[in-house]
């Protein structure tokens, strides 16, 4: 055996014995490193939790940072508006499309048409009318009115200092030459009203209400509108405020209205769906609003992308004599359009209660019709060509929601309104239509062999190479309408 096997190693200066010298918690070094990482793991993801429950569910210290937030919210709607083009058309209501046509009447097949008399809102640079013309284009009568007129103290709005931009938007006319007309822009919020005139362009009577786009009188004389009311950060009802809603926002009412102008009920469109099980058609407005929008429309001072949820544009009840093609609808029921979401819905009027829902099939659509086929017509704004730029009209069947017709236009008749936009279902089949940013009426055929028929355009003569704009239509038979001549 050799001596030295047994021997200790040297000791000296430079040499050290490190089993000696370790600390005893440096030898669990591996062990309590693990206990560690977990331990910042746990705190980590307690953290997250936290911040989102009190972000959630508003907790202390949320108050404190939540006007911050807002600020900053507010800058960079600010930034916003300065980047991303705006239009104010609902606002301005001026011709503004620039045009190389110089004439009226441009297309008249007169064995296709349906003959007629139309009535149609517009405007003619900074003024707004309805007016009736003949099949030729001829100017048979004109009602005018403005919103000083009507309200001169309006107490219904919360700002009038544009007031003398409202236009027409919405309109019907009766027999004897009593007009209904929808005033809005020009003031906040943007639903201006309802006024009733006779053939002089008198005042009959008035609705004080922030009613906007679209009216419907049923067979038996009750007139449908639709309505927003403002819900203001500050105001008794944001305490109520729907769920996914943070005032401000619009809330959207379908006002049932006497033949003598006075509310009987009121409708709101967002607890219709509610209660429908339906809650996913404002939700999934609110996400249009932010992932999804081609820009913000200004009215007054909210940017509707951002607080109107539903932006309920059309009604039209379901009359008795079609409800037999409807099986799954009942007479009576209210088909509506919700622009922000691009939903089509079918409200139950007695229960209150949404009864069916279409999504996915329109964008930004407006005004569809129960047809007697039973399917529903619809504008569909820019549905026409996912790339944008092109409106189609397009025809479904509400069963299975497939698509039977539609029209996109052609290259040489193209067919494009950025927003609003009507249509009237003719006795013969035929569809009218008011394309609104093209200052536009044209009838086309719903068949195979789809094709305009008839076409006028609201040239301004005071204006050269520009169009004034277009927003509801009718078209009257002969003999329909006694108050003008021919009618």
């Amino acid at each position: 055996m050799n001596p030295t096997d047994n021997a200790e190693p040297p000791k000296g200066p430079g040499v050290t014995d490190r089993a000696a010298t370790r600390h005893p918690a440096d030898r669990a070094g591996a062990g309590d490193l693990v206990l560690r990482i977990w331990f910042y793991l746990a705190a980590t993801v307690l953290l997250v939790a936290l911040g989102l429950s009190i972000a959630r569910y508003r907790l202390f210290p949320y108050p404190l940072i939540e006007q911050p937030l807002v600020e900053v919210e507010a800058a960079a709607a600010a930034v916003r508006e300065l980047v991303w083009p705006t239009v104010n058309p609902i606002a301005t209501q001026r011709s503004v499309v620039e045009t190389s046509i110089d004439r009226r009447l441009t297309v008249h097949d007169r064995a296709r048409a349906f003959p007629g008399l139309t009535f149609f809102t517009g405007s003619d640079g900074d003024r707004h009318f309805a007016r009736l013309i003949d099949m030729g284009g001829a100017t048979l009568h004109e009602w005018r009115v403005s919103f000083g007129e009507v309200w001169p103290d309006p107490p219904h709005v919360l700002d009038d200092t544009a007031a003398h931009r409202a236009g027409i938007h919405g309109a019907h006319l009766y027999p004897n030459g009593d007009v209904l007309l929808i005033l809005e822009g020009g003031v906040f919020p943007m639903g201006g009203g309802l006024v009733k005139l006779n053939r002089r362009s008198e005042v009959v009577w008035s609705v004080a209400r922030n009613i906007h786009h679209d009216l419907h009188v049923a067979e038996n004389g009750t007139i449908f509108a639709a309505a927003h009311r403002f819900v203001a950060a500050d105001s008794a009802a944001a305490a109520g405020a729907h769920a996914g809603l943070r005032p401000p926002y619009y809330d959207d009412d379908l006002l049932v209205i006497s033949p003598a102008g006075e509310v009987v009920r009121e409708i709101s469109m967002i607890a219709a769906l509610e209660r429908g099980g339906h809650q996913a058609v404002y939700l999934n407005g609110l996400a249009m609003r932010a992932c999804c929008r081609k820009h913000p429309v200004r009215a007054g001072d909210l940017f509707v992308d951002d607080d109107d949820p539903l932006h309920l544009n059309s009604v039209e009840t379901l009359p008795a004599a079609l409800a037999a093609a409807f099986p799954m609808f009942e007479a009576g029921d209210a088909l509506v359009s919700f622009r922000q979401p691009g939903v089509i819905a079918v409200i139950d009027l007695a229960t209150a209660t949404s009864r069916w829902v279409m999504s996915g099939r329109t964008i930004y659509q407006h005004h569809p019709h129960f047809t007697p086929d039973g399917t529903i017509v619809i504008f569909d704004n820019w549905g026409g060509d996912p790339a944008g730029n092109r409106s189609r009209l397009v025809e479904i069947d509400p069963a299975s929601q497939r698509v039977v017709w539609q029209y996109a236009g052609t290259e040489d008749a193209p067919f494009f309104s950025e927003i609003r936009g009507k249509t009237a279902l003719l006795p013969n089949g035929n569809l009218l239509v008011a394309s609104s940013h093209q200052g536009r009426l044209f009838e086309v055929t719903r068949d195979a062999d789809t094709r305009i028929v008839w076409e006028y355009y609201n040239v301004v003569p005071e204006r050269p190479g520009e169009l004034g704009w277009v927003a509801d239509v009718m078209r009257f038979g002969y003999g329909e309408l006694g108050f003008v001549d021919g009618g």
